[in-house]
């Protein structure tokens, strides 16, 4: 069986990324994402997918405006 790993990662002011959560649901990562990216201290929200061979690729970005 094949699942996939999400995860939503907030970026600060000063650059420094905190994870957020990990995931193997999409919708359930942009929902976080999006009540996040509402929270003081966060400029943006990234969300991760891992690849199948391990690495992390953004799929979406969210940025404050």
């Amino acid at each position: 069986m094949t699942w996939e790993l999400y995860e939503v990662w907030g970026i600060e002011e000063d650059g420094h990324e905190d994870l957020i959560m990990t995931t193997k649901s999409l919708s359930e990562a942009r929902k976080v994402a999006a009540a996040k990216i509402k929270q003081e201290g966060f400029i943006a929200i990234d969300i991760y997918r891992e690849t199948e061979d391990g690495e992390l690729e953004v799929i979406e970005s969210l940025d404050k405006e």
